[in-house]
């Protein structure tokens, strides 16, 4: 185990350092290292100095809960930039020495508990993610945790951490059809009350500022709609209509520009995704499992997943683990399919700073990029809606919903 850490620690310095940048688009062609956190920082500085929260690069700014600005920017904004850099890669060890920790409470045996360490270890999209100062993986942890106490049946400590997740970053939105399946009605709307009554005052004092919260999460830039950096497996279905009627990737700025029957396709993708985890979630009355179907199925539906945010999945998959729906040998090989990295560095045809190779490729090319995690992702998402029980105890039984 001693060695898997030192290993880990290795990658995490190449990463930072930028030593492993030909492998991954986001330290190409993306500002870096830490620009996410920067923007926390920019955020959490505004606000030390009374001005809006919002507006503030780099890149896209701050666009999440006005209270992460104020908790978490802010206190780092008084660091110099190597001091938070250092504690925001600290925060995520921890987070992740927290992952080990579930998952040596739910392995079925010790042997699964080895392995899925070692993936975890090694998984590229959270070495990517401490990389860009991103805070998926830890709203991920948050997440986590709290399905346990979901399923010990602790709800107030269930929404204090479900309502921290969605204010780090609001991925876990999609856990709500577990909730409604869970008849965890006072927890989630308690969780959602904090989550608004936090950011009202926020808002209520600076109107300019929640516009530009409103716009900076609807924004669409034309050749950023399909680009290099995102994984999903709905951009993959945006770049296949694109290309394959003819509309130029570089000049896409809104699904729009689509002919009406690639526009369908694009908008039915999210709903056949629900719609199967839905299935699935009245088929199987298993709480992990859920946690699993509408986890992969945000994974599988939002217009924008980026590479590190594949560090959601490892969550996901730890989820299917402490079920019996599928075999360790399935969930195991789509761990790897998404903890390694794509075959980028061998078709990053424009390795420039600032340029997306994305609009240079051949339509095999770009295919392969984006299929390369979202397809092994779909395969087993739709083994476990379909599947019958492998037979193995569940390494953690939460019990039936209740009636």
């Amino acid at each position: 185990m001693a060695a898997l850490w030192a290993l880990h620690l290795v990658l995490l310095y190449g990463m930072v350092t930028k030593t492993l940048g030909p492998w991954f688009n986001d330290i190409n062609h993306r500002p870096g290292p830490f620009v996410d956190l920067w923007a926390y920082t920019n955020a959490g500085r505004a606000w030390l100095a009374g001005e809006g929260i919002y507006g503030h690069g780099p890149a896209f700014g701050f666009r999440y809960h006005p209270l992460f600005a104020v908790l978490v920017g802010a206190p780092l904004s008084l660091l110099p930039k190597p001091a938070a850099a250092g504690v925001w890669i600290a925060v995520h060890e921890l987070g992740l020495a927290s992952f080990v920790g579930w998952l040596a409470r739910t392995a079925r045996t010790p042997q699964i508990f080895v392995v899925g360490t070692a993936l975890l270890l090694l998984s590229t999209p959270y070495l990517l993610e401490t990389y860009m100062g991103n805070n998926t993986f830890l709203a991920g942890v948050l997440l986590l945790w709290s399905s346990h106490l979901l399923a010990a049946r602790r709800l107030g400590w269930f929404a204090v951490l479900f309502a921290a997740s969605i204010v780090a970053k609001p991925i876990g939105l999609f856990l709500l059809p577990v909730l409604v399946f869970d008849r965890a009605f006072a927890p989630m709307l308690g969780a959602l009350a904090a989550v608004v009554l936090t950011a009202l005052p926020f808002f209520w004092a600076d109107p300019a500022g929640f516009r530009t919260f409103v716009e900076v999460n609807g924004a669409a830039v034309p050749g950023f709609v399909v680009h290099a950096g995102n994984l999903g497996a709905h951009d993959l279905v945006v770049d296949l209509v694109a290309r394959l009627n003819g509309v130029g990737t570089r000049r896409l700025g809104s699904f729009q520009q689509l002919p009406m029957p690639g526009r369908l396709a694009v908008y039915a993708w999210p709903l056949g995704v629900a719609l199967l985890a839905l299935w699935g979630s009245l088929r199987h009355r298993d709480r992990f499992l859920h946690f699993f179907l509408w986890s992969a199925a945000f994974l599988l539906w939002y217009k924008d997943v980026w590479e590190h945010t594949y560090s959601l999945a490892a969550m996901s998959l730890a989820w299917l683990a402490a079920t019996d729906r599928a075999p360790t040998w399935a969930i195991v090989a789509t761990a790897v399919a998404l903890g390694a990295p794509t075959g980028f560095v061998l078709y990053d045809l424009t390795p420039t700073r600032g340029i997306d190779p994305e609009h240079d490729w051949s339509l095999a090319v770009s295919v392969v990029h984006h299929a390369t995690k979202a397809i092994p992702l779909l395969l087993l998402f739709g083994w476990a809606v379909v599947g019958r029980s492998t037979g193995a105890p569940s390494s953690l039984d939460p019990g039936p919903s209740p009636e």
